[in-house]
């Protein structure tokens, strides 16, 4: 834990505490996940479909084109 001391004016003192590294976690419960919320809420299955199917589409383009040097 790091503590940062601020002096503002001349007696005025604020304390503020910072944890580093430290990472919520659930209480034993089950009932959190233990990784922070990141604010992305994009469908996960999506980007991998498009992904799969980008990866399909270059494996066709490279099996004919190998099929059409051959025949030459």
């Amino acid at each position: 834990m790091t503590v940062f001391t601020v002096t503002a004016g001349e007696n005025q003192e604020q304390t503020t505490e910072s944890s580093e590294n430290k990472t919520e976690r659930g209480s034993g419960s089950g009932k959190g996940t233990g990784s922070p919320k990141t604010g992305d809420d994009s469908p996960l299955l999506l980007w991998i479909l498009l992904m799969a199917g980008s990866l399909m589409a270059i494996l066709g383009i490279l099996v004919v084109r190998h099929k059409k040097n051959k025949e030459d």
